[in-house]
């Protein structure tokens, strides 16, 4: 397979689907199965140069991230993880089949070679972490291993570790706030990192998650249906991320900041009379997430799925 150019028409197909007026969640959905895809492919044609060396070998790729949730925007990085049960020549060997087409067609790639331990091992280290391997979803290979990955992160949260991962959530929103809070952010506003931007989504999404694992453990009532998931919520979501793939495309690289110099145009694209309409709407989405994630944070605080 031609991997640059297999990668490159993914792209094309995912520019096609956003000119046409599709939603973003959907362009970021599509062009995450476009890259699934691909990289089965890569895994395969590894796998059978290395022939009878890789029979016996456990393994798996998992997608981490925005990849993992299925919201692939057009420029961001792909964060790849190659999970095995233990470390020899030939995982070396699938590694190198595996990653050295992705960074031949110029992509970004983000890239681990972990047994499930190490993995449990890197997730206590941060926020950041750990919200990333929650994300971890099966591309190829034995499902074993994504499955020992997904039971293990949760077995950690469940066993006394739930308290600190909502309180690391809570801070890390308040302090992503307070950095795009001034007047200048509200004139370029962050849609992935600013108040009501779609990392307050995927906060919401994780927090509530885990709750309910916390909960399902303890056969305790499941948590109230998502603030993130609500209709008016989700709407707003799309809006952001329907704007961000844009920004990404018109850019041709990543970019999650509404800059001046993107928002004629952008304004037009949306459906906008100028750039003081979108910025209107941007801020009135974005109030709408906002408004969502400071109505769960207390109720998380009161849960007894937060201790």
């Amino acid at each position: 397979m031609n991997v640059p150019d297999a990668v490159a028409a993914a792209k094309h197909r995912a520019r096609e689907l956003h000119d046409s007026r599709a939603s973003g969640r959907l362009v970021a959905r599509e062009l995450s199965a476009a890259m699934d895809e691909i990289v089965c492919l890569i895994a395969e044609e590894s796998v059978a140069e290395l022939g009878e060396a890789a029979r016996g070998q456990i393994w798996c790729v998992v997608a981490l991230g925005g990849w993992g949730r299925g919201e692939l925007c057009p420029a961001s990085d792909l964060d790849l993880l190659l999970l095995h049960r233990r470390q020899s020549e030939t995982v070396e060997k699938l590694a190198r089949g595996l990653f050295y087409p992705l960074w031949d067609a110029q992509l970004d790639v983000g890239h681990g070679v972990r047994t499930v331990a190490q993995c449990l091992s890197v997730s206590t280290l941060d926020l950041a972490s750990r919200t990333a391997l929650l994300d971890a979803r099966l591309i190829a290979g034995q499902p074993v291993l994504a499955e020992e990955l997904r039971r293990g992160i949760l077995k950690q949260l469940r066993r006394g570790q739930g308290e600190g991962f909502f309180r690391a959530l809570a801070n890390e929103r308040e302090e992503r706030h307070r950095r795009f809070s001034a007047d200048a952010c509200r004139l370029e506003p962050n849609l992935k990192d600013g108040p009501g931007g779609l990392r307050d989504v995927h906060g919401m999404g994780w927090a509530l998650r885990v709750l309910a694992e916390i909960r399902a453990a303890e056969r305790r009532p499941s948590p109230e249906p998502s603030p993130d998931e609500s209709p008016e919520t989700a709407q707003a979501a799309d809006f952001i991320t329907r704007l961000r793939n844009h920004l990404h495309f018109v850019a041709g690289r990543r970019t999650d900041q509404l800059l001046a110099r993107h928002q004629a145009e952008a304004a037009q694209f949306m459906g906008f009379a100028d750039e003081a309409e979108l910025l209107e709407a941007v801020w009135v989405h974005m109030d709408v997430i906002r408004t969502a994630a400071e109505a769960l944070w207390p109720r998380l605080g009161k849960s007894r799925g937060w201790r």
